[in-house]
């Protein structure tokens, strides 16, 4: 008995030491910090405007290379945004870019061209030639909403990101998108 007490005792100690080794180990409580790119990553994807500052402060640790690979994944191509804004879509190409005034805009005079011009055609053709006309003029901004709407979103957007990264390779302590109104909606 007097034997296997002592066995037990030196196996709970050693079991005791390799744990402590392992507890008291810095990679058990102290992680690894996350990447700056990472974290601009993360910041770029949250939002851009409200985060610019934090993204600029990040971004100055970065090389060139990084910042230009960051640049070129979240940089908008919006020629493909106003080619689909062409197609009565309500603007859901604007609201995937991220471009709310354009998106709410063309909602808004899609749903009132189409019902302009449904209720000429059901309350009698082409005698209520008002509400047509009127329907297709608001069909038709909509249209030039949808294709100009797109560029000075992302011409925005591309120098928002370009100044936050700090590409241009100098420290302003005024961001110039601060100066504009920024509206955050969140559904």
């Amino acid at each position: 008995m007097l034997k296997s007490n002592k066995q037990f005792k030196i196996l709970a100690l050693s079991l005791g030491f390799s744990l402590a080794a392992t507890a008291l180990s810095p990679s058990a409580y102290a992680a690894d910090p996350i990447p700056g790119k990472k974290v601009v990553e993360i910041m770029i994807r949250q939002d851009l405007f409200s985060n610019q500052r934090v993204i600029r402060d990040i971004s100055l640790d970065l090389s060139m290379e990084e910042k230009a690979l960051l640049y070129m994944n979240f940089e908008k191509q919006p020629m493909n945004t106003a080619l689909f804004n062409i197609l009565p879509t309500f603007g859901s190409a604007s609201y995937q870019q991220g471009d709310l005034f354009g998106g709410i805009s063309m909602t808004l005079l899609d749903g009132l061209g189409w019902s302009m011009i449904a209720g000429s055609l059901l309350a009698g053709g082409y005698s209520s030639g008002y509400y047509l006309w009127s329907g297709m003029l608001c069909f038709g901004l909509g249209r030039v909403i949808g294709l100009t709407s797109p560029f000075m979103h992302a011409g925005l957007y591309n120098a928002t990101l370009k100044e936050s990264l700090a590409l241009d390779g100098r420290y302003s302590t005024r961001l110039k998108a601060e100066s504009l109104v920024n509206v955050g909606w969140s559904f």
